[in-house]
């Protein structure tokens, strides 16, 4: 009987032998295969980061009173990835004070945080690097929705805005050529640094 069996097997062994040999990546598939098996357990992990896509995507930026885009990483040593990231970090405290989720969050929480940002980001403004007229920074956030298969732009969102130079700008970052402080018709803003 014995002999039957592995007669009749044989074949079947060594075709699944010869597919075996012929997949590329064998090693990597087993690994896949085991990993699908043991999920969330130390020391393997899963990685549901990217499993799907957010219908939001939102950007922050700085721009003058113009709303001209500066350059972050020239002007304030940072990038707008950066700045996100600060600012989830800001807008996490805000309403986790108020017992609120990050999606929950008001406008006005959503202004304290971005003006706690702009604040760190003043105080690391390279002033050589502004472009000239510069008298008002703005910090905006602009949301991007995936709506009925289309990409829709929403209105910016003003989180913060500071006069440039701001009073009592310390002396080690001398306000850049051509700043004329703020002009008459802007509107009123916070300053990070505290009056002389």
């Amino acid at each position: 009987m014995e002999t039957f069996l592995s007669r009749r097997l044989a074949p079947v062994g060594r075709t699944l032998q010869a597919l075996w040999q012929q997949l590329p990546f064998r090693a990597m598939l087993l690994v896949v295969v085991g990993l699908f098996f043991v999920k969330e357990q130390y020391p393997f992990s899963n990685f549901p980061m990217y499993s799907k896509v957010d219908q939001e995507a939102d950007i922050l930026y700085i721009t003058d009173q113009t709303d001209q885009a500066l350059p972050m990483d020239a002007v304030f040593r940072t990038g707008s990835g950066t700045s996100k990231k600060m600012y989830k970090k800001e807008l996490t405290a805000v309403t986790h004070a108020t017992g609120r989720k990050l999606d929950d969050a008001t406008p006005e929480d959503r202004a304290t945080a971005g003006r706690a940002v702009m604040t760190t980001l003043m105080k690391r403004t390279r002033s050589s690097q502004m472009p000239p007229n510069v008298s008002q920074l703005r910090f905006y956030r602009k949301t991007f929705r995936l709506e009925n298969g289309t990409l829709a732009h929403l209105e910016p969102e003003r989180l913060a805005a500071f006069p440039f130079p701001p009073a009592g700008m310390p002396e080690s970052e001398p306000p850049g050529t051509g700043a004329t402080g703020t002009p008459e018709d802007a509107e009123p803003v916070d300053s990070p640094f505290p009056n002389p």
